[in-house]
């Protein structure tokens, strides 16, 4: 996964934070940065879409898996526990303001450098799960964004790959 499509992945992974945020300016009178907010939540959206419908790229290569995890769900719940603060925040103030963009900055990078910006809320909303999983002949371990329903340990699946050999999609099976 080239740095550009990463921090384009980790960008739009925010932006139901962008739609809270905005939801919050614009209820407490600030309509100039509630509306920009409004903005850039669905802009972030639009591409995210996109980015999904792009995942399917190249051709799909059957591969044998073994160890078989969700990873997205472990994952969520626990960020979600950051929406509060910008809920029953005052941001007017610097020493609101000065902390809870420090941490919202520390998990930005902490999706850029744990190499997670998979684990994204839109693509969830869309239906794409996240799976951890070795490919059974070599024991490589891999990551599947799947949008074709639940993967069963040790099964062959197709996947189409979709960054240097780690991050892999598999699309919905068609009946």
């Amino acid at each position: 996964m080239t740095k550009t499509y990463k921090l384009v992945f980790v960008l739009t992974a925010y932006a139901p934070l962008y739609l809270i945020a905005a939801q919050k300016f614009w209820m407490t009178g600030n309509h100039p940065l509630g509306a920009t907010l409004a903005v850039a939540a669905a802009i972030c959206a639009i591409i995210a879409l996109g980015l999904s419908r792009r995942l399917d790229v190249g051709e799909a290569k059957p591969y044998p898996i073994e160890d078989v995890k969700r990873i997205d769900n472990e994952i969520f719940p626990y960020l979600m526990t950051y929406i509060p603060l910008i809920i029953g925040s005052d941001f007017s103030k610097p020493e609101v303001a000065i902390p809870v963009g420090t941490l919202y900055f520390i998990i930005f990078v902490l999706y850029l450098k744990l190499d997670s910006p998979y684990v994204h809320p839109v693509f969830a909303i869309l239906g794409i799960r996240i799976y951890g999983a070795k490919i059974a002949s070599s024991g490589r371990s891999i990551v599947i964004m799947s949008s074709g329903g639940v993967i069963d340990s040790r099964e062959t699946v197709n996947l189409h790959e979709v960054a240097n050999s780690f991050l892999y999609f598999r699309e919905k099976v068609r009946d």
